[in-house]
């Protein structure tokens, strides 16, 4: 009975498919509170609640006040690292990116961003970087 019970809660899990593509959004300096007050003030949800699926701790491993090259690595490589860093660890060996991972898997990648493409946000996506300020690093 529990073998049958366990197999009719994970068949609907089987038949669902993989997701083609995935995108995902980074609104860079955008948290719960500046979305609760865009609410308040529109008196209504806004269109972006239907996008939003998860959120991701994004704390800086060497400052309680974290930068966005430390967050984005957060979300991009998924581990903390000091402020400043673009896709590298603590000790500043490069970590391997959700792009990367994907272009692994065959997936095509790409970033539209409206941050200069050196900014450490959209930097954080693509390369590896010891400092955020290293933009001629970046850029190529």
């Amino acid at each position: 009975m529990k073998r049958f019970l366990l197999l009719s809660l994970l068949l609907p899990v089987a038949l669902i498919a993989a997701p083609k593509n995935i995108i995902v959004m980074v609104p860079d300096g955008t948290g719960h509170a500046s979305l609760t007050v865009a609410r308040h003030l529109k008196g209504a949800p806004l269109a972006l609640d239907r996008a939003i699926y998860g959120t991701v701790q994004t704390r800086s491993a060497d400052n309680s006040v974290t930068d966005s090259a430390a967050a984005a690595t957060a979300m991009s490589c998924g581990l903390r690292t000091y402020n400043g860093a673009v896709s590298v660890d603590t000790e500043k060996v490069p970590v391997r990116t959700f792009g990367e991972w994907a272009k692994a898997q065959g997936k095509a990648v790409g970033i539209v961003t409206t941050d200069s493409i050196v900014g450490a946000t959209p930097a954080a996506f693509s390369v590896h970087a010891a400092h955020r300020g290293e933009a001629d690093a970046i850029f190529e």
